[in-house]
């Protein structure tokens, strides 16, 4: 494939590695984080106290690295009271999954005063493992897009619109492209990079959200003992017991990949280095 380099200007890359703390055993390689191929993991939260053993944390914690928050409230287990978010959960005390939360949100079943709760109790997990805030944040299987959702952050995100110079000067950064979806799993390759970067080439700043990392299986110890995935009874998702994370693993540690970043001008920063 010809592929045609970038010379006017460095367009500038946060490679952010999804789902991070899933697993003990998909998390327990950091190359990726240490070869600079990913510059900031998102975190999913539930369960916190069990995250302070896992190697990914201490590899952050080593290297003084801030990750960003997974909002999650869709698999597992909630942090906060069952009684207080019973809208979110399921016969078993566990959240509705991402198909019954979207029902549920088209139902209007969904007290949103609930999901306010279960926010505010995982961004203080949060703090009390890391000290701070979380660099970024997102919604685990992306429940912010999702009807209900959107209307309770569309007002966050309106008054942002509306007050950016006011934002931007109390430091709130983000992007201006995404790619995630498209180059997912085996479909991650240099075909598929380049044709999903391509028409963000006026972009000065783009976010790559991957998945690296071992795949799991409901055969390993720490399935059996419930401590994979987020909780659920059933262990894991199908994505994660699959090969595609170590292809996207394998792909962002390859010199195919290191290449075509130099060749295209585009430096690798994490959302703290974004102006």
């Amino acid at each position: 494939m010809e592929t045609h380099p970038q010379s006017f200007r460095r367009t500038k890359i946060v490679i952010n590695a999804d789902d991070g703390f899933y697993s003990d055993i998909r998390d327990q390689d950091v190359s990726v984080l240490m070869n600079g191929a990913v510059a900031r993991h998102l975190l999913s939260v539930l369960d916190y106290q069990r995250k302070q053993l896992s190697a990914l944390f201490s590899y952050l914690m080593k290297n003084n690295l801030i990750p960003g928050l997974h909002f999650n409230l869709t698999e597992g287990k909630p942090l906060k009271y069952k009684r207080s978010v019973q809208s979110l959960l399921d016969h078993r005390d566990c959240f509705l999954g991402k198909y019954g939360f979207r029902e549920h949100l088209l139902s209007s079943a969904v007290d949103m005063n609930e999901v306010e709760l279960e926010l505010e109790s995982q961004l203080q997990a949060f703090k009390q493992l890391f000290g701070t805030v979380p660099s970024h944040l997102d919604g685990h299987q992306h429940i912010h897009v999702l009807p209900a959702e959107a209307e309770f952050y569309k007002n966050v995100s309106d008054q942002a619109t509306k007050a950016r110079e006011i934002f931007s000067s109390y430091g709130l950064k983000y992007t201006q492209g995404f790619i995630k979806m498209a180059i997912m799993g085996k479909r991650q390759s240099i075909d598929s990079l380049d044709r999903c970067l391509s028409p963000l080439k006026n972009c000065e700043s783009i976010e790559f959200m991957v998945h690296p990392g071992f795949k799991v299986s409901c055969t390993d110890n720490d399935v059996g003992h419930n401590t994979s995935g987020c909780g659920n009874p059933e262990g894991p998702d199908l994505f994660s017991q699959s090969d595609d994370r170590e292809h996207e693993m394998n792909f962002l540690l390859g010199d195919e990949f290191q290449k075509y970043m130099l060749q295209h001008n585009y430096d690798l920063i994490t959302f703290s280095n974004l102006s």
